[in-house]
């Protein structure tokens, strides 16, 4: 898990963004495909294009985001064992709420594939979904990601 400032130098590949009432949830990567063998970072950037701040809880992005991967079947893929670890783990760490101004950003980058298995040659699809405090604090949004398509060759 990281940051990065530099969203522009990120490949986008999948259809536009879906928006939550002003909420833009995107997700890009560095290419569209990878070895079986190669880390797949995954960029995501929560935008707020509505007139008020919005919050965002922060503990760390592998349990924050809530990740929907499949092949190109269309079958859920399993956890890996340290996907287990992560998102199974109870013990949570809250740095208490971020403030997201209107018309800024918080970008978090996750390498996918250490969380859910990728490793068979593939043609993958990644959505993410993630709960966003609206306004004054007291309601809750969701924001749904664009689909993002990533190979996984031999």
């Amino acid at each position: 898990m990281g940051t990065n400032r530099d969203w522009s130098k990120r490949v986008r590949t999948g259809a536009p963004t879906q928006s939550a009432k002003g909420i833009q949830l995107t997700l890009r990567t560095l290419k569209e495909s990878y070895r079986s063998d190669e880390e797949v970072l995954l960029w995501l950037r929560v935008r707020n294009s509505t007139r008020r701040s919005l919050f965002l809880v922060e503990t760390y992005s592998e349990r924050e985001y809530k990740f929907d991967v499949k092949n190109e079947n269309g079958e859920g893929m399993r956890l890996t064992e340290e996907g287990e670890r992560l998102l199974n783990n109870n013990a949570i760490y809250r740095s208490g709420p971020l403030m997201i101004e209107p018309g800024g950003e918080k970008q978090h980058s996750v390498s996918i594939n250490r969380i859910y298995e990728m490793t068979t040659p593939s043609m993958y699809t990644v959505t993410v979904r993630r709960k966003i405090f609206k306004l004054n604090g007291q309601q809750f949004a969701e924001a749904v990601s664009n689909a993002l398509k990533i190979r996984i060759l031999e």
